[in-house]
């Protein structure tokens, strides 16, 4: 995904930077300051999470794109405690365990039977 995503907003003009691990993608944020950066949730070394919340402890301004192509259960359940308790900057966030989107405004469906307690 790293190195298509890369070719793709080269393509389209944009410069870009591309990191392996959480611990370089923090070394890039601190020295070019981007104005978008897409990441993983799940990286080697310091986690998605825990590198979204220090990119935005050094350049709030950022927009964060937070994605994977591997994700379990508990990934989701991890990332959407994240959203509500500890990220006050993730304003207007969406996330769906279906691999879905939801526009601003649109109906969501309930949580499947069993989930609601999780």
């Amino acid at each position: 995904i790293r190195s298509s995503l890369n070719r793709l907003m080269d393509k389209e003009g944009y410069k870009t930077m591309v990191a392996e691990n959480g611990e370089s993608a923090l070394e890039i944020v601190r020295k070019e300051n981007p104005a978008i950066v897409f990441l993983d949730l799940r990286l080697p070394g310091i986690d998605g999470l825990s590198t979204l919340k220090e990119i935005k402890e050094t350049n709030e301004d950022a927009i964060v794109f937070l994605f994977s192509a591997y994700g379990t259960f508990k990934d989701v359940v991890k990332a959407t405690l994240f959203i509500i308790k500890d990220a006050p900057f993730m304003t207007g966030s969406v996330l769906r365990i279906d691999g879905g989107y939801v526009l601003g405004g649109e109906k969501v469906m309930p949580m499947p039977k069993g989930l609601e307690d999780v």
